[in-house]
């Protein structure tokens, strides 16, 4: 007991009576988060030892029931080291470069803060809010261990496949064909696309060696040091090999699991057997994950049943979204972040895909999965005023849509009022920034798309969306009917199969969305960010109805798609009257199709 600094010892104390933990920076106040008491374990459950300062060297004295996961965790629980763990993550949007983005993701970062510090703190058994949770029995910890063995194993045999003509999927088990592309369709473009694939994997390779780093069996974990070589390099393509390696790297992955170090384990084991809404909402949403890739739902061998056995990935699935909504309150879960995952986890172990999600929710998309989706509205505000800027021919049609007439007449987008209530328009594009374009573009085309995010930050989102839109421009402005412009602006993402139709205009110099740069949008969010927040307080606004929020998400305007997210943003209508009208003109178009 002498080893433990008395100041981490106060740190622990307070904080398990409910009080605000001190020596923080007056900035950095944060709301205190009560500690539920500790469940008392039945006889049936593993016996561990209570909370109490230990040694490193004592580790091996524990119960011997406890798994390698547990001594690891109960030594970060319980050693000076665990200080330095809370306040190295203190600052994670400012590790995240969102510092300068105005008060909503400081508000954020202050948020994130006090749940690392809890994350950090929870037990094996705990009341997680508001949840019973019970303690994980040595047999629960072998399963977990088990199916941890399997997902890894599952991501190593998807990062040593190809994509074959012989096959209908592709190397990540996808099915090629969907109803926007067939399987003759995509096998003509990937003979082309796979020889470009094989000549950038060269390239890399030779910039790598130059740069003195390890290709480390085809799996390197470094890369070079940012320059606008390294930026050409990314934007035509990572080789599908290290992507997953690659986001890590340019996400600073490896420093945040650094500062908390363990922190997943125990979430994991603390959350087993959670239950709560959140958890009820996780579980429906699972089977709904990828349907189409045989790593989440596997070809039927026998048509005449089907198999209850869950895959793998679907197993680390649940593992990593319960441990975010434990980890992450203010969002819990929220639908795409099951889509969101699910990619990360065909590119990285699951530790790895959780810190990438607390990383992408805070850094990337702040704000964007929170239980207001105020982000949405932010992040739909800029976009609108880039495609303005940007696009005005298209934005001449788009901003014209009404569908009743209430909404935004020539005034009020002089006067910037369609920020407050925001366009139409936004119901088809608002869920590619929730979902990061997943379901959204071709899988090749979004892995494309991440591969520049995670380097060049958010605005590459808003750059992707201005050239679909640049794309769809000649389109719509020959189309009278508005629900056919909606259709035109949903579903040509679908299409964009090959990368370099989108690429060619997402960097084309005499285009312009090169302007577009990351200050530019951290500053176009805090203008729509303050605008909005004025109008509320001074009450000059009425967006009830017309803002996205977590309660619309179970309705819809249209059936489900491919990927379980409602055409366009799941569930988002404007006004009892817009959504009359809406419906009433799909009930037209599909008595007359």
């Amino acid at each position: 007991m002498t080893d433990i600094k008395p100041k981490f010892r106060d740190e622990v104390r307070s904080r398990s009576h409910g009080t605000s933990l001190p020596n923080l920076p007056q900035s950095q106040t944060m709301k205190t988060l009560p500690v539920a008491p500790m469940v008392k374990p039945s006889a049936s459950m593993v016996s561990l030892p209570k909370f109490d300062f230990v040694k490193d060297d004592q580790v091996d004295s524990l119960d011997p029931t406890l798994t390698n996961s547990s001594k690891k965790r109960h030594t970060l629980l319980q050693s000076p080291s665990t200080q330095s763990i809370q306040h190295s993550s203190l600052s994670l949007i400012d590790m995240y470069r969102d510092q300068s983005s105005g008060s909503q993701e400081s508000d954020t970062a202050t948020d994130i803060m006090a749940l690392n510090v809890s994350g950090a703190m929870i037990s094996e058994v705990s009341l997680i809010n508001g949840s019973q949770s019970t303690f994980a029995s040595a047999h629960d910890l072998l399963v977990l261990r088990n199916s941890r063995t399997n997902g890894s194993k599952v991501r190593l045999c998807i990062e040593e496949s190809r994509t074959v003509i012989s096959s209908n999927r592709d190397r990540y088990g996808f099915k090629k064909a969907t109803n926007f592309i067939t399987e003759e369709q995509y096998n003509n473009w990937w003979i082309g696309y796979a020889s470009h694939c094989a000549r950038r994997k060269r390239k890399w390779q030779d910039l790598m060696i130059k740069n003195g780093l390890s290709l480390n069996n085809d799996s390197p974990v470094r890369f070079p040091a940012r320059s606008e070589k390294l930026k050409r390099y990314i934007r035509k393509g990572i080789p599908a090999e290290w992507r997953g390696n690659a986001w890590w790297f340019f996400a600073k992955g490896p420093e945040k699991l650094k500062n908390n170090q363990g922190v997943y384990d125990t979430l994991v084991e603390s959350t087993l057997h959670l239950k709560n809404k959140d958890t009820e909402i996780i579980e429906r949403d699972l089977n709904r994950t990828f349907p189409d890739n045989v790593h989440f739902k596997p070809d039927r061998v026998d048509s005449s049943h089907e198999s209850n056995e869950e895959t793998a990935l679907i197993e680390a699935l649940r593992r990593v979204l319960v441990a975010f909504s434990a980890y992450n309150p203010k969002i819990g879960y929220c639908q795409s972040l099951n889509f969101i995952t699910g990619l990360l986890l065909i590119f990285m172990d699951e530790e790895k895909a959780f810190w990438m999600l607390v990383i992408i929710t805070t850094g990337y998309l702040p704000g964007v999965h929170e239980v207001s989706l105020e982000g949405v509205n932010v992040d739909q505000g800029v976009l609108m005023l880039a495609l303005k800027e940007y696009l005005p021919e298209a934005w001449n049609v788009v901003s014209n849509i009404r569908f009743d007439d209430q909404c935004s007449g020539r005034n009020d987008l002089k006067n910037h009022d369609f920020l407050l209530k925001l366009p139409p328009v936004t119901l088809c594009t608002s869920s590619w920034f929730m979902s990061a374009f997943i379901g959204i573009l071709p899988i090749e085309t979004t892995l494309r798309v991440w591969d520049c995010l995670f380097y060049e930050e958010s605005n590459i989102l808003f750059k992707v969306a201005l050239s679909v839109f640049k794309l769809i421009e000649p389109k719509i402005q020959h189309i009278n009917d508005e629900m056919e412009v909606f259709q035109v602006i949903q579903n040509t993402p679908k299409s964009i199969l090959d990368p370099k139709d989108l690429f060619d205009i997402m960097f084309k110099r005499r285009i312009g969305f090169n302007n577009l740069t990351q200050d530019e949008v951290v500053r176009c969010k805090k203008y729509v960010a303050d605008r909005r927040q004025r109008a509320h307080v001074d009450g000059t606004s009425d967006t009830g109805d017309v803002n996205f929020n977590r309660q619309l998400l179970a309705e819809s305007l249209w059936q489900p798609d491919l990927y379980g997210f409602k055409r366009g943003l799941p569930g988002v209508h404007w006004n009892n009257n817009l959504t009359r009208k809406m419906k009433s003109k799909i009930r037209r178009n599909n008595n007359h199709s």
